[in-house]
């Protein structure tokens, strides 16, 4: 099987030890399903593997899309030099750092961070961080 113990990403496993029993071929067109994983009797629910040619649809991303987000308590964060940002085209992660509505962000330091280059904005504050140290962050 793959490092992930699925079996159908074809992941770093294949690269480093070379083609091997249970890893999957897939191409950017067409995903290759394991029937089970290991230590389950089926990777689907009741139905079995979905018959070749089967339609699937991935999720849409969440949204926002972040490089760092706060969904909890977060005390004295040291938050410095970090590369947190998005150059690609087009752009798919809105903001380097969120915090969100039921996020608490005390004291701390986020200095020296680029956060350039995202979809919206550097940063995203559904909750106001409290004290600390935020300077030289580039974005």
């Amino acid at each position: 099987m793959s490092e992930c113990g699925v079996g159908c990403c074809g992941c770093a496993a294949r690269a480093s030890r070379g083609p091997s029993r249970g890893l999957w071929n897939n191409t950017t067109t067409e995903l290759t399903l394991a029937p089970r994983r290991p230590g389950a009797r089926t990777a689907w629910p009741s139905d079995g593997t979905p018959a070749r040619g089967a339609a699937y649809r991935l999720p849409d991303a969440p949204s926002p899309r972040t490089g760092l987000t706060a969904a909890a308590a977060v005390t004295h964060p040291y938050v410095q030099g970090n590369r947190i940002r998005d150059d690609g085209h087009p752009r798919t992660q809105t903001h380097a750092l969120w915090i969100a509505p039921e996020a608490t962000w005390t004291a701390g330091r986020v200095s020296a961070n680029d956060f350039s280059g995202n979809a919206s904005a550097a940063t995203r504050f559904d909750s106001a961080p409290s004290g600390g140290r935020w300077r030289d962050n580039d974005g």
